[in-house]
Order: C-alpha cells, then sequence, then structure tokens
C-alpha cells in the first residue's frame, strides 16, 4: 500500500470516529440512525472491504455494518442481476468471493 492510499484511510477513519464521538452515536452507523452520511459512505465501506484494505477494527465494524444492512445487500443483489449498463464497466476478469455477507 502506497503512501497516499495510507493517509486517505487514516483520513476515513478520523472523519468517521469524530462523527461518531461528536453525535455520541449508538450503534454501527456515524450519528446514530442510518442517515445521509452512512450512504454517503456505503461505497466506499464496500471498496475497503473488495479490496482488503487495512483499516483498525471501529472501521472495520462500520464497513461490516453496511456489508450486513438489509438495504445495502438488495442494492447489492440487484447490481449482480443488472450488470454493467454501459460497455466500459463490462468486465470478463477473474472475480474472487465476495467478502461480505451473501443474504
Amino acid at each position: 500500500m502506497d503512501e497516499p492510499l495510507s493517509a486517505d484511510l487514516a483520513r476515513l477513519e478520523t472523519i468517521w470516529a469524530w462523527a461518531r464521538a461528536t453525535s455520541a452515536a449508538e450503534g454501527p452507523w456515524l450519528c446514530g440512525a442510518y442517515s445521509a452520511a452512512d450512504a454517503f459512505f456505503a461505497p466506499v465501506a464496500t471498496r475497503i472491504a473488495t479490496y482488503d484494505l487495512p483499516v483498525r477494527e471501529p472501521a472495520m465494524a462500520y464497513v461490516e455494518a453496511h456489508l450486513s444492512h438489509p438495504s445495502f445487500l438488495r442494492w447489492r443483489a440487484l447490481g449482480l442481476g443488472e450488470g454493467a449498463d454501459q460497455d466500459v464497466y463490462r468486465r470478463d476478469g477473474p472475480r474472487r468471493p465476495w467478502p461480505g455477507p451473501v443474504a
């Protein structure tokens, strides 16, 4: 992992920890109940999981909350079922098993 990526991950962990501390959130989400802030970070959570990026336990718990949320599982299933809608996104390369839960 190069230094810019390491710095980006550290910044994400700082932002997520700050949001949780500032809002005194209980549960897995940044500001208490699932919110627009969490929806914004859902794609980031998938990238952390997909590329097996190293983050500390609190950040990984947040990633895992996204991966196991029913709405996320539905979003993922719909994407897999529909596939890419533009040729530039279609890939025939090898795939590895999904790192999150499967519903």
